[in-house]
């Protein structure tokens, strides 16, 4: 028996959510890798400790294969491109590079967390 579906009864069937399921924000996100993941680390800006200094607290990594990661990269490139064309561009502020120290300080500060 061929019963018809629709598109909508499809999706439903094919996707579920874990019971695990959580969503996050994140304003920050930053990379690690090794020869066999791309990790994104993210975390959001939750205050500032003095004028030149901004606490950030990690709220997930996500790790995937590199083939994975560029398949995202493809996929974000076009829904961006899809947001601008209906919202306009995304203005990007200046933001100032982090320092050889600052990366080092951030990456000893993870593994501290392991």
């Amino acid at each position: 028996m061929n019963a018809e579906i629709s598109e909508e009864e499809f999706d439903l069937k094919r996707y579920k959510r874990s019971p695990n399921f959580t969503i996050i924000y994140t304003n920050n996100v930053n990379f690690a890798f090794t020869g066999v993941d791309v990790q994104m680390i993210c975390s959001r800006t939750i205050a500032s400790m003095d004028e030149n200094t901004e606490a950030v607290e990690e709220v997930a990594t996500i790790i995937m294969t590199p083939q994975h990661a560029k398949a995202v990269l493809h996929a974000l490139q076009g829904n961006l491109q899809t947001y601008e064309s209906n919202y306009g561009e995304i203005k990007m502020p200046q933001v100032e590079p982090q320092t050889k120290e600052q990366q080092i300080l951030a990456s000893a500060s993870r593994r501290k967390k392991k």
